[in-house]
């Protein structure tokens, strides 16, 4: 599970570094950890997420679907609606 959280952690960094070029802009960056308890995380011993949380918006509440099913609720989140309404 490290190895996972920190592929994911770097792969964010890099996506954010590889934008600073271009002009300043206003930008969203979206951190979503698949399967991931809000609680675990917290426990976890990660500082540079908790430097991005804490330094942004955040939930660690937010539901983005009745269903725990990946598909759906990365669509719901990315669409902003229900999946009543995406299929």
């Amino acid at each position: 599970m490290k190895v996972e959280l920190k592929y994911y952690v770097l792969l964010a960094l890099t996506i954010v570094f590889s934008f600073s070029e271009i002009k300043a802009q206003n930008k969203v960056l979206i951190l979503g950890i698949d399967g991931c308890r809000p609680d675990a995380l917290l426990a976890a011993k990660t500082p540079h997420l908790d430097n991005l949380w804490k330094n942004g918006a955040y939930s660690f509440k937010a539901k983005t679907d009745d269903l725990s099913w990946s598909g759906v609720c990365w669509t719901g989140m990315l669409t902003g609606v229900w999946k009543d309404k995406h299929k």
